[in-house]
């Protein structure tokens, strides 16, 4: 994330009881099963008041709300191992661990720290796992099964000088590195808005001894998003108010140096989101342009060319490639929120909107 306004700084008083959403929205099913298994799409709908988690199969024509006691509205989600990891954000500073299979009794549900917004959690293995945190300086390593601390890895010495902080924002485990992203933002001289101070970093971390080997300069500012194809470390992101520092680097891994793919000036915004489609070389890309218009385009990991676009919708805001070759699409649209379905290889559009109880605004696949 980017500013302190895109973390939805809310009270936690917005907190709510999903009875709140069954109520108002109508749009689950008692009826039905919430069982969800690999393939199935776990979504995070917020109007940032209210919250709700959903199920969704690429092939129902429906949502399904999950009766949870409480849903945080500043949330992300992950998955690995078959399992989703629910991360409470700004406020909350927890994860939930949930079943697909028994998405309604969570596995687990435990505290990353108090004032720690936790941003993502990279599972190594069902004993470890990495959780980053933005207010820290420090990579937290837990048991994932129950939340119990094995220890923290000090990433100080790569902050920015004006809080103290890297604030990490993402992480993707390749080969047992775990490369995390540090977005090097001033959150210090303006309560509001988190400047960046300089160019993005990525620091690689040996998972054996959980020692820094290696740190990256990106080419761009505010880096958001990062995934790994064929050997390359792509990252994605800018800040608002500099094109010339927004766009996608690749760095060849394990030791390459940080190019730029593609700028902002082709993609005519801040790429927000990155998503790789494996058959085809590229990349889905969700690039924000003026506040709330977005586009996703698809771009080339080889040339950075920009191949084409998806026609719908206007206002999305996260995107997630599965299995069967899908690409999921949300859209914030306060008026009629819901979710695309495309062909993730063509960008054929398969059905949508499919209507959600809230505005959609964070989808992952359940990943074996």
């Amino acid at each position: 994330m980017h500013t302190k306004v895109v973390r939805r700084l809310v009270h936690t008083s917005a907190i709510v009881s999903i009875l709140f959403v069954f109520v108002s929205c109508g749009t689950n099913n008692p009826s039905r099963s919430h069982s969800a298994g690999y393939g199935s799409a776990f979504v995070f709908m917020t109007d940032y008041m209210s919250a709700a988690v959903g199920v969704f199969r690429p092939d129902s024509a429906s949502v399904d709300v999950l009766p949870l006691a409480s849903v945080h509205t500043d949330v992300a989600l992950r998955s690995y191992g078959g399992l989703v990891y629910v991360l409470e954000r700004f406020g909350k500073d927890a994860i939930t661990v949930v079943d697909p299979a028994v998405p309604t009794a969570p596995r687990a549900n435990y505290s990353t720290g108090n004032g720690s917004n936790p941003q993502d959690i990279i599972v190594a293995d069902a004993k470890k796992a990495y959780v980053l945190r933005l207010n820290t300086s420090n990579v937290l390593i837990i048991n994932p099964q129950t939340g119990d601390s094995l220890g923290t890895i000090n990433l100080a010495p790569y902050a920015d000088p004006a809080d103290g902080r890297p604030e990490m924002a993402a992480g993707v485990l390749e080969n047992g590195t775990l490369y995390v992203l540090l977005q090097l933002l001033d959150t210090a001289s303006n309560p509001w808005l988190w400047p960046p101070t300089g160019f993005g970093k990525v620091a690689a971390i040996d998972t054996r001894t959980n020692a820094v080997t290696n740190v990256f300069t990106l080419t761009v500012k505010n880096p958001v998003a990062m995934a790994v194809h064929n050997g390359t470390l792509f990252v994605a992101g800018g800040p608002y108010d500099d094109v010339s520092t927004t766009g996608i680097d690749r760095i060849p891994l394990p030791a390459g140096t940080p190019t730029r793919l593609v700028d902002g000036v082709s993609l005519g915004g801040r790429p927000t989101a990155l998503e790789v489609c494996d058959q085809n070389n590229s990349a889905w890309v969700l690039v924000q342009k003026t506040w709330p218009t977005a586009t996703v385009y698809r771009v080339s990991l080889t040339s950075g060319v920009t191949a084409d676009s998806l026609a719908e919708p206007a206002t999305p805001a996260a995107i997630a490639v599965g299995m069967d070759s899908v690409l999921l699409v949300s859209d914030r649209s306060m008026s009629v929120p819901g979710l695309f379905v495309y062909n993730a290889i063509t960008g054929e559009k398969r059905r949508g909107p499919i209507a959600t109880a809230l505005p959609p605004d964070a989808i992952v696949f359940v990943k074996d």
